[in-house]
């Protein structure tokens, strides 16, 4: 072993000054052998930058940790090497049990056993608050898109970066990961607000009917803001539902109605009464697959509730870039065309994914960390 280092690792001291620095930045399990950690090309490039992060004579615990991690997630040479991606999988712990992953598959849907903190549920309730409040304007729709308000649609009034960090959150996309690969695309977030009293129905579909990803594969995390009750309109899916490739007939309803949205699958093509309602307390989440018939009733309840949406799909599939079927009816909040994806983990595996139109810089300026 430190023969693969040369120098970096010519005594114990420095190897162990090394590896708990590797163990803090790449939040891998304590005492983890430094063959877990590295390939062979990612230790060549520590070796070349081994005076950067041991240090000098007397200086040899304050090593460099923002070095350290740009080195390991964001050189050029190594971020789109297979060999190393399957290496940083294999260290990065796993947050979905065995079972939840299975129950996915098999339903279509999982409630995971993670849920966010209460710091992370407070900065995720003032942000969306405040969004809401910024924009009383629109109602009746969900809020897209937030995380590039230089293309939403709505002209949204709001900072891009605290959205950004939500998509990109790292447990999120850790259980993105389990669920769908280490390739991820990221391409939209919304926030689905259904008002106290007033708030509508959510039509059942399947949103593999109207977005053009080829071949069709995503998965949507939805975090209950509010909690989330039978009374006022919790998500509500159908197990199995997704096992299938045909979307089914949709139609349009003509709008008269209290709906988040128009879109509705025909009823001849599900029994509502197989739906399970997702009751959720805030801070937690519900992943579900894209071809999972979902929907929910209007909220009856004095008490409002907010879910916030990110959706991925994995980056071996891409986005053709055509107006979608039915665009059209959802042009006030939706442009598919333009619409800008992030890579937020690992490589384009279709080598197809445009991730310039509707940005002011490639990739919308996120570095892959």
């Amino acid at each position: 072993m430190p023969l693969l280092l040369g120098p970096l690792a010519a005594t114990r001291e420095q190897f162990d000054v090394l590896l708990g620095l590797v163990n803090a930045v790449a939040d891998v399990p304590a005492k983890v052998t430094f063959e877990q950690v590295f390939d062979t090309r990612i230790a060549e490039s520590v070796e070349r930058k081994s005076s950067e992060l041991v240090g000098r004579s007397g200086d040899r615990y304050r090593l460099q940790v923002a070095s350290l991690k740009q080195l390991l997630f964001e050189e050029s040479d190594m971020g789109s090497n297979p060999e190393v991606l399957q290496s940083r999988a294999a260290i990065r712990e796993k947050i979905l049990g065995d079972d939840e992953v299975a129950a996915y598959h098999r339903d279509g849907f999982l409630v995971p056993r993670y849920r966010l903190s209460a710091p992370e549920l407070a900065n995720l309730k003032a942000i969306c608050g405040k969004l809401l409040d910024d924009h009383p304007d629109i109602h009746g729709v969900p809020i897209t898109n937030p995380h590039m308000p230089y293309y939403a649609i709505q002209q949204l009034k709001t900072d891009s970066a605290p959205w950004l960090q939500w998509a990109t959150k790292p447990e999120l996309l850790d259980m993105t990961e389990q669920l769908v690969g280490p390739d991820i695309v990221m391409f939209q977030t919304a926030i689905f607000h259904k008002k106290a009293i007033t708030g509508g129905r959510a039509p059942y579909h399947r949103d593999g009917k109207y977005y053009p990803i080829r071949p069709l594969a995503a998965t949507n995390v939805w975090i209950a803001v509010t909690p989330s009750t039978i009374e006022n309109g919790c998500v509500r899916c159908i197990p199995g539902s997704h096992k299938t490739t045909d979307a089914g007939k949709h139609h349009w309803t003509d709008g008269t109605g209290e709906e988040l949205f128009r879109i509705e699958l025909d009823q001849s093509e599900y029994n509502e009464a197989d739906a399970t309602p997702i009751v959720l307390a805030p801070g937690q989440m519900v992943f579900f697959d894209v071809m999972t018939i979902h929907g929910g009733t209007p909220n009856t309840s004095g008490m409002a509730r907010t879910g916030f949406s990110i959706r991925y799909y994995p980056a071996s599939s891409y986005w053709e870039r055509v107006v979608a079927e039915n665009h059209n009816e959802t042009s006030s909040y939706n442009d598919f065309t333009n619409r800008p994806l992030i890579l937020v983990r690992g490589t384009d595996r279709s080598g197809r994914n445009d991730m310039v139109t509707g940005h002011p810089a490639p990739n919308g300026g996120h570095v892959i960390p």
